[in-house]
Protein backbone atom coordinates (compact mmCIF):
# COMPACT_ATOMS: atom_id res chain seq x y z
CA UNK A 1 0.00 0.00 0.00
CA UNK A 2 1.30 3.59 -0.52
CA UNK A 3 1.75 7.04 -0.79
CA UNK A 4 3.49 9.29 1.78
CA UNK A 5 6.60 9.33 3.72
CA UNK A 6 9.47 9.87 6.43
CA UNK A 7 8.83 8.62 9.78
CA UNK A 8 11.36 7.91 13.29
CA UNK A 9 10.50 4.39 13.00
CA UNK A 10 12.09 4.44 9.80
CA UNK A 11 16.00 5.03 11.20
CA UNK A 12 15.11 2.20 14.05
CA UNK A 13 16.63 0.06 11.31
CA UNK A 14 20.23 0.29 9.97
CA UNK A 15 20.85 2.71 7.16
CA UNK A 16 23.16 1.25 4.58
CA UNK A 17 24.82 3.81 2.59
CA UNK A 18 23.72 5.11 -1.19
CA UNK A 19 26.24 3.16 -2.67
CA UNK A 20 25.64 -0.43 -0.82
CA UNK A 21 21.48 -0.05 -1.80
CA UNK A 22 20.75 -2.24 -4.93
CA UNK A 23 18.22 -1.09 -7.45
CA UNK A 24 17.92 -0.11 -11.17
CA UNK A 25 19.41 2.80 -12.54
CA UNK A 26 16.13 3.90 -13.74
CA UNK A 27 15.07 4.07 -10.19
CA UNK A 28 17.17 6.75 -9.35
CA UNK A 29 16.60 8.88 -12.72
CA UNK A 30 15.05 12.67 -12.06
CA UNK A 31 12.49 11.43 -14.55
CA UNK A 32 10.91 8.82 -12.07
CA UNK A 33 12.20 10.69 -8.67
CA UNK A 34 9.97 13.45 -9.90
CA UNK A 35 6.98 11.45 -10.88
CA UNK A 36 6.86 10.14 -7.57
CA UNK A 37 7.31 13.07 -6.00
CA UNK A 38 3.95 14.33 -8.32
CA UNK A 39 1.98 11.06 -7.36
CA UNK A 40 2.79 11.46 -3.28
CA UNK A 41 1.12 14.82 -3.61
CA UNK A 42 -1.43 12.79 -4.87
CA UNK A 43 -2.06 14.85 -8.44
CA UNK A 44 -2.27 11.24 -10.06
CA UNK A 45 -3.15 12.50 -13.56
CA UNK A 46 -0.21 14.38 -14.60
CA UNK A 47 1.97 11.32 -12.21
CA UNK A 48 0.75 9.92 -15.32
CA UNK A 49 1.48 11.80 -17.80
CA UNK A 50 5.27 11.78 -16.40
CA UNK A 51 5.25 7.83 -16.21
CA UNK A 52 3.69 7.61 -19.50
CA UNK A 53 6.72 9.93 -20.63
CA UNK A 54 9.60 7.83 -18.99
CA UNK A 55 7.19 4.46 -20.41
CA UNK A 56 7.61 6.04 -23.71
CA UNK A 57 11.38 6.50 -24.18
CA UNK A 58 12.11 2.78 -22.30
CA UNK A 59 10.06 0.98 -24.58
CA UNK A 60 10.01 -3.02 -23.34
CA UNK A 61 11.78 -2.26 -19.96
CA UNK A 62 9.18 -4.25 -17.49
CA UNK A 63 9.71 -1.23 -14.38
CA UNK A 64 8.69 1.43 -17.08
CA UNK A 65 5.60 -0.21 -17.31
CA UNK A 66 4.80 -0.76 -13.41
CA UNK A 67 5.33 2.70 -13.06
CA UNK A 68 2.43 3.38 -14.96
CA UNK A 69 0.35 0.74 -13.40
CA UNK A 70 1.43 1.25 -10.46
CA UNK A 71 -0.47 5.21 -10.60
CA UNK A 72 -3.27 3.67 -12.27
CA UNK A 73 -4.08 1.01 -9.39
CA UNK A 74 -3.97 3.88 -6.62
CA UNK A 75 -6.15 6.52 -8.85
CA UNK A 76 -8.84 4.36 -8.90
CA UNK A 77 -8.58 2.94 -5.28
CA UNK A 78 -8.50 6.39 -4.28
CA UNK A 79 -11.78 7.06 -6.35
CA UNK A 80 -13.38 4.18 -4.69
CA UNK A 81 -12.32 5.56 -1.43
CA UNK A 82 -9.98 2.57 -0.91
CA UNK A 83 -7.55 4.50 0.44
CA UNK A 84 -8.85 5.83 3.75
CA UNK A 85 -6.57 4.27 6.30
CA UNK A 86 -9.71 3.40 8.92
CA UNK A 87 -11.36 1.25 7.05
CA UNK A 88 -8.17 -1.59 7.50
CA UNK A 89 -8.09 -0.43 11.21
CA UNK A 90 -9.75 -3.49 12.16
CA UNK A 91 -10.45 -7.21 10.67
CA UNK A 92 -13.92 -5.61 9.51
CA UNK A 93 -12.41 -5.11 5.95
CA UNK A 94 -12.57 -8.93 5.70
CA UNK A 95 -16.10 -9.46 6.63
CA UNK A 96 -17.95 -6.16 6.02
CA UNK A 97 -19.95 -4.91 2.92
CA UNK A 98 -17.68 -2.02 1.30
CA UNK A 99 -19.59 -1.54 -1.75
CA UNK A 100 -18.09 0.17 -4.81
CA UNK A 101 -18.63 0.99 -7.98
CA UNK A 102 -15.95 -0.61 -10.82
CA UNK A 103 -14.87 1.29 -13.63
CA UNK A 104 -14.89 -1.74 -16.40
CA UNK A 105 -12.34 0.29 -18.67
CA UNK A 106 -9.97 1.44 -15.94
CA UNK A 107 -10.35 -2.62 -14.35
CA UNK A 108 -8.77 -3.82 -17.42
CA UNK A 109 -6.28 -1.58 -17.71
CA UNK A 110 -5.03 -2.56 -14.87
CA UNK A 111 -4.82 -6.14 -15.92
CA UNK A 112 -3.43 -5.03 -19.37
CA UNK A 113 -0.58 -3.29 -18.00
CA UNK A 114 0.04 -6.19 -14.99
CA UNK A 115 0.18 -8.42 -18.17
CA UNK A 116 2.28 -6.43 -20.01
CA UNK A 117 4.84 -6.03 -17.58
CA UNK A 118 4.91 -9.66 -16.62
CA UNK A 119 5.44 -10.75 -20.45
CA UNK A 120 8.20 -7.81 -20.49
CA UNK A 121 9.93 -9.34 -17.23
CA UNK A 122 9.61 -12.91 -18.96
CA UNK A 123 11.40 -12.05 -22.02
CA UNK A 124 14.11 -10.42 -19.92
CA UNK A 125 14.44 -13.49 -17.74
CA UNK A 126 14.29 -15.71 -20.69
CA UNK A 127 18.00 -14.32 -21.68
CA UNK A 128 19.05 -13.57 -18.02
CA UNK A 129 16.91 -15.67 -15.14
CA UNK A 130 18.82 -13.72 -12.62
CA UNK A 131 17.99 -10.54 -13.77
CA UNK A 132 17.10 -8.91 -10.30
CA UNK A 133 15.29 -6.07 -12.09
CA UNK A 134 13.56 -8.12 -14.38
CA UNK A 135 12.50 -9.84 -11.21
CA UNK A 136 11.56 -7.36 -9.32
CA UNK A 137 9.34 -5.44 -11.47
CA UNK A 138 7.41 -8.58 -12.49
CA UNK A 139 6.93 -9.09 -8.40
CA UNK A 140 5.73 -4.91 -8.29
CA UNK A 141 3.34 -5.84 -11.15
CA UNK A 142 1.53 -8.91 -9.56
CA UNK A 143 1.34 -7.08 -6.14
CA UNK A 144 -0.08 -3.88 -7.71
CA UNK A 145 -2.70 -6.48 -9.44
CA UNK A 146 -3.10 -8.25 -6.13
CA UNK A 147 -3.78 -4.99 -4.48
CA UNK A 148 -6.73 -4.13 -6.87
CA UNK A 149 -8.44 -7.49 -6.88
CA UNK A 150 -7.97 -8.01 -2.94
CA UNK A 151 -9.21 -4.20 -2.40
CA UNK A 152 -11.70 -3.19 -5.09
CA UNK A 153 -13.11 -6.84 -5.82
CA UNK A 154 -12.83 -8.51 -2.38
CA UNK A 155 -11.62 -11.57 -4.49
CA UNK A 156 -9.22 -12.85 -1.80
CA UNK A 157 -8.26 -16.58 -3.42
CA UNK A 158 -7.74 -14.28 -6.51
CA UNK A 159 -5.52 -12.01 -4.78
CA UNK A 160 -3.54 -14.20 -2.49
CA UNK A 161 -2.54 -16.44 -5.51
CA UNK A 162 -1.30 -12.96 -6.86
CA UNK A 163 0.51 -12.27 -3.58
CA UNK A 164 1.93 -15.12 -3.59
CA UNK A 165 3.47 -14.75 -6.80
CA UNK A 166 4.69 -11.35 -5.78
CA UNK A 167 6.57 -12.85 -2.63
CA UNK A 168 8.39 -15.84 -4.50
CA UNK A 169 9.64 -13.25 -7.27
CA UNK A 170 10.78 -10.60 -4.55
CA UNK A 171 11.99 -13.67 -2.30
CA UNK A 172 14.18 -14.80 -5.35
CA UNK A 173 15.75 -10.95 -5.87
CA UNK A 174 16.80 -11.20 -2.17
CA UNK A 175 18.33 -14.17 -2.25
CA UNK A 176 20.11 -13.07 -5.20
CA UNK A 177 21.13 -9.68 -4.22
CA UNK A 178 20.77 -9.04 -0.07
CA UNK A 179 21.21 -5.85 -0.93
CA UNK A 180 18.33 -4.95 -2.77
CA UNK A 181 16.18 -3.27 -0.22
CA UNK A 182 12.71 -2.65 -2.22
CA UNK A 183 12.13 -5.75 -2.21
CA UNK A 184 11.32 -6.34 1.31
CA UNK A 185 8.11 -4.13 0.73
CA UNK A 186 6.05 -7.17 -1.14
CA UNK A 187 7.51 -9.85 1.34
CA UNK A 188 7.15 -7.73 4.35
CA UNK A 189 3.77 -6.81 3.43
CA UNK A 190 2.96 -10.39 2.86
CA UNK A 191 4.06 -11.76 6.41
CA UNK A 192 2.54 -9.03 8.30
CA UNK A 193 -0.54 -9.19 6.82
CA UNK A 194 -0.87 -13.19 6.76
CA UNK A 195 0.41 -13.23 10.70
CA UNK A 196 -2.39 -10.79 11.39
CA UNK A 197 -5.17 -12.28 10.07
CA UNK A 198 -7.79 -13.91 12.38
CA UNK A 199 -7.30 -17.54 13.34
CA UNK A 200 -10.04 -19.10 11.69
CA UNK A 201 -8.64 -17.67 8.04
CA UNK A 202 -5.04 -18.29 9.37
CA UNK A 203 -6.33 -21.91 9.75
CA UNK A 204 -8.15 -22.04 6.48
CA UNK A 205 -4.68 -21.00 4.65
CA UNK A 206 -2.02 -22.96 7.03
CA UNK A 207 -3.52 -26.21 5.10
CA UNK A 208 -1.51 -25.19 2.22
CA UNK A 209 1.09 -24.52 3.99
CA UNK A 210 0.64 -20.71 4.14
CA UNK A 211 2.16 -18.37 7.01
CA UNK A 212 3.39 -15.48 8.18
CA UNK A 213 5.02 -13.73 11.28
CA UNK A 214 4.28 -10.35 12.16
CA UNK A 215 7.23 -9.57 13.66
CA UNK A 216 9.29 -10.33 10.54
CA UNK A 217 7.09 -8.56 8.24
CA UNK A 218 7.69 -5.43 10.59
CA UNK A 219 10.97 -6.20 10.73
CA UNK A 220 11.18 -6.07 6.53
CA UNK A 221 9.13 -3.19 6.18
CA UNK A 222 11.81 -1.26 8.45
CA UNK A 223 14.38 -1.76 5.62
CA UNK A 224 12.16 -0.81 3.02
CA UNK A 225 11.72 2.20 4.94
CA UNK A 226 14.57 3.30 5.96
CA UNK A 227 17.10 1.89 2.49
CA UNK A 228 14.30 1.53 -0.30
CA UNK A 229 14.32 3.60 -3.50
CA UNK A 230 11.08 3.11 -4.87
CA UNK A 231 9.18 1.56 -1.80
CA UNK A 232 11.03 4.15 0.76
CA UNK A 233 6.99 6.26 1.15
CA UNK A 234 4.73 3.19 0.54
CA UNK A 235 7.06 0.83 3.35
CA UNK A 236 6.66 3.85 5.83
CA UNK A 237 2.79 4.24 5.41
CA UNK A 238 2.14 0.77 5.64
CA UNK A 239 4.29 0.44 9.16
CA UNK A 240 1.65 3.55 10.03
CA UNK A 241 -1.19 1.63 8.97
CA UNK A 242 -0.22 -1.74 10.58
CA UNK A 243 1.31 0.18 14.18
CA UNK A 244 -2.32 1.87 14.52
CA UNK A 245 -4.25 -1.38 14.42
CA UNK A 246 -2.01 -2.57 16.76
CA UNK A 247 -2.67 -0.04 19.23
CA UNK A 248 0.82 1.48 19.03
CA UNK A 249 -0.82 4.70 18.82
CA UNK A 250 2.54 6.38 20.17
CA UNK A 251 4.39 5.09 17.32
CA UNK A 252 1.99 5.96 14.74
CA UNK A 253 1.20 9.44 15.26
CA UNK A 254 4.92 9.91 14.86
CA UNK A 255 4.97 8.28 11.13
CA UNK A 256 1.86 9.82 10.74
CA UNK A 257 3.18 13.40 11.64
CA UNK A 258 5.99 13.07 9.57
CA UNK A 259 3.87 12.33 6.31
CA UNK A 260 1.72 15.44 7.02
CA UNK A 261 4.90 17.18 7.24
CA UNK A 262 6.63 15.86 3.97
CA UNK A 263 3.37 15.21 1.99
CA UNK A 264 0.42 17.92 3.36
CA UNK A 265 -2.80 17.28 2.06
CA UNK A 266 -2.12 13.74 1.03
CA UNK A 267 -5.08 11.00 2.08
CA UNK A 268 -2.99 8.58 4.76
CA UNK A 269 -1.63 11.58 6.62
CA UNK A 270 -4.63 13.70 6.44
CA UNK A 271 -6.73 10.63 7.71
CA UNK A 272 -4.57 8.79 10.30
CA UNK A 273 -2.76 11.74 11.96
CA UNK A 274 -6.08 12.81 13.74
CA UNK A 275 -7.21 9.13 14.26
CA UNK A 276 -3.87 8.28 16.22
CA UNK A 277 -4.29 11.69 17.98
CA UNK A 278 -7.92 11.02 19.30
CA UNK A 279 -6.73 7.48 20.34
CA UNK A 280 -4.07 8.51 22.65
CA UNK A 281 -6.54 10.85 23.99
CA UNK A 282 -8.78 8.55 24.75
CA UNK A 283 -7.00 5.09 25.05
CA UNK A 284 -7.79 2.93 27.80
CA UNK A 285 -6.57 4.52 31.47
CA UNK A 286 -6.17 2.00 34.69
CA UNK A 287 -8.64 1.54 36.81
CA UNK A 288 -7.29 3.39 40.55
CA UNK A 289 -9.43 0.82 42.66
CA UNK A 290 -11.01 -2.44 42.02
CA UNK A 291 -11.94 -3.96 38.40
CA UNK A 292 -13.96 -6.70 37.44
CA UNK A 293 -13.60 -10.07 36.49
CA UNK A 294 -16.79 -12.27 36.15
CA UNK A 295 -15.78 -16.27 37.00
CA UNK A 296 -18.12 -19.16 36.24
CA UNK A 297 -18.70 -21.37 38.82
CA UNK A 298 -20.71 -24.28 37.07
CA UNK A 299 -24.21 -22.55 36.66
CA UNK A 300 -23.31 -19.76 38.94
CA UNK A 301 -21.49 -16.63 37.91
CA UNK A 302 -20.13 -14.71 40.32
CA UNK A 303 -17.99 -11.10 40.26
CA UNK A 304 -14.56 -11.22 42.02
CA UNK A 305 -11.97 -8.93 42.66
CA UNK A 306 -9.30 -8.31 40.11
CA UNK A 307 -6.38 -5.92 40.24
CA UNK A 308 -5.08 -4.30 37.07
CA UNK A 309 -1.58 -5.48 35.64
CA UNK A 310 -1.37 -3.98 32.34
CA UNK A 311 -3.56 -0.61 31.05
CA UNK A 312 -3.41 -0.55 27.44
CA UNK A 313 -5.32 -2.02 24.67
CA UNK A 314 -3.99 -5.55 25.49
CA UNK A 315 -4.91 -5.36 28.99
CA UNK A 316 -4.75 -8.09 31.38
CA UNK A 317 -6.07 -8.44 35.10
CA UNK A 318 -4.72 -10.50 37.74
CA UNK A 319 -7.70 -12.62 40.32
CA UNK A 320 -7.85 -10.73 44.12
CA UNK A 321 -10.49 -13.36 45.35
CA UNK A 322 -12.80 -11.01 47.26
CA UNK A 323 -16.35 -10.63 46.27
CA UNK A 324 -16.64 -7.41 44.48
CA UNK A 325 -20.13 -5.83 44.97
CA UNK A 326 -22.24 -3.54 43.23
CA UNK A 327 -21.37 -0.96 45.15
CA UNK A 328 -17.85 -1.56 44.70
CA UNK A 329 -18.19 -1.22 40.43
CA UNK A 330 -20.56 1.88 41.02
CA UNK A 331 -17.30 2.90 42.82
CA UNK A 332 -14.95 2.30 39.88
CA UNK A 333 -17.13 3.92 37.77
CA UNK A 334 -17.70 1.13 35.30
CA UNK A 335 -20.95 2.74 32.88
CA UNK A 336 -20.87 -0.34 30.43
CA UNK A 337 -19.29 -4.20 30.66
CA UNK A 338 -18.46 -6.25 28.26
CA UNK A 339 -17.18 -9.67 28.67
CA UNK A 340 -13.67 -10.62 27.24
CA UNK A 341 -11.50 -14.11 27.59
CA UNK A 342 -8.72 -13.25 30.03
CA UNK A 343 -6.07 -16.76 30.51
CA UNK A 344 -4.35 -15.04 33.35
CA UNK A 345 -7.30 -15.66 35.16
CA UNK A 346 -7.67 -19.15 34.69
CA UNK A 347 -9.43 -21.14 31.79
CA UNK A 348 -12.91 -20.81 33.55
CA UNK A 349 -12.39 -17.03 33.86
CA UNK A 350 -13.65 -13.63 32.03
CA UNK A 351 -12.80 -10.14 32.36
CA UNK A 352 -14.99 -7.17 32.03
CA UNK A 353 -13.92 -4.09 29.83
CA UNK A 354 -14.68 -1.25 32.17
CA UNK A 355 -15.47 2.09 30.65
CA UNK A 356 -15.34 4.90 33.43
CA UNK A 357 -17.84 7.48 33.35
CA UNK A 358 -15.09 9.98 34.61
Amino acid sequence: MALCSAGMLAHAATVLPVQQVSTAALNRSAPVQAGLATFYAMDYDQALVEFERVRAAHAGVPLATDYVLYVVVFRELNRLDLLDTTFYANDGFLTGKHVVSENPAVRDQIRTLAQQASDEADAVLAKDAKNVDALYARGWAHALLAAYTGLAQRAFPSALKLAISAKGDEEQVLKLDPQYADANLVVGNYEYVVGALPFTFRLLIGIAGISGSKDKGMQMLKIAASDGVLTSVDARTCMMLFLRREARYVEAEAVAQALATQYPGTTCSSWSLPTCTRMLATRPRPLPTTSVCWRRRGSRSTFTGCTWSFATSGWATRCGGSACTGRQRRRTGVRRLRPRRVRSCGSDAWWLQANRTT
